[in-house]
């Protein structure tokens, strides 16, 4: 998810902004993507991944990530890492390329800066809607997959 705070901008212009973004910037950085930049920055998050808790503090505020979220899994920076070994160029493209389409929940929550902003169209063709849940059950790109 994306949080965007400002209290120079009313919603719906940051909304107009965010779309602007997803709709230039993947074709513009991930398209131009050479073969080599691809597997250099892959490597670098790997890499990360692998790299072991410098401090105590570090391994501490991992741990108890893991914990807070009720995952439990120690060993996910592990799995990630192997994860991203697996990924190609191409499939980073397709998803970005599935991305700048795919249906998607903004909540838009007014300061008293910006009320006069209240119900403004954002250009975004959203619509107020009465549960994410029944929101997201009528969204087919979802699948089967479970949102935690």
């Amino acid at each position: 998810y994306v949080l965007i705070l400002s209290k120079d901008f009313a919603p719906p212009q940051l909304q107009r902004s965010i779309d602007d973004y997803l709709r230039t910037v993947p074709e513009a950085v991930i398209g131009a993507l050479t073969a080599d930049e691809f597997q250099t920055a892959r490597g670098a998050l790997v890499t990360r991944f692998r790299e072991p808790d410098r401090t105590l503090a570090e391994a501490f505020s991992r741990r108890w990530t893991a914990i807070e979220e009720e995952t439990y899994d120690w060993a996910r920076r592990a799995k990630l890492a192997d994860a991203l070994e697996a990924v190609t160029l191409e499939q980073v493209r397709a998803l970005a390329a599935r991305l700048t389409s795919a249906p998607r929940l903004a909540v838009h929550v007014f300061g008293n800066n910006h009320l006069a902003a209240f119900g403004e169209n954002d250009g975004s063709g959203s619509v107020a809607i009465d549960s994410w849940e029944a929101w997201r059950a009528a969204q087919d790109v979802w699948g089967d997959v479970e949102l935690q």
